[in-house]
């Protein structure tokens, strides 16, 4: 038996107190360096923040698949 949507929400409750802790800590780092660089726009931020967002829930999907049942 192996439903990887069932699989993926079984994991991320699992994990979820891992996951929220993680994001934070992604989101402050990334605020930080935002803000001591100090771009003109938050544009260059949002994209920033973006991708690896993106990226790390490509990467949660992928790894509940394989590693999840």
């Amino acid at each position: 038996y192996c439903d990887p949507f069932v699989d993926f929400f079984l994991l991320f409750d699992f994990h979820q107190t891992f996951t929220a802790t993680f994001l934070t800590t992604f989101v402050v780092i990334i605020s930080i360096t935002c803000f001591f660089f100090q771009f003109d726009t938050f544009k260059f931020c949002g994209k920033i923040l973006l991708q690896p967002c993106f990226a790390f829930l490509i990467f949660w999907i992928i790894f509940a698949i394989l590693y999840g049942h």
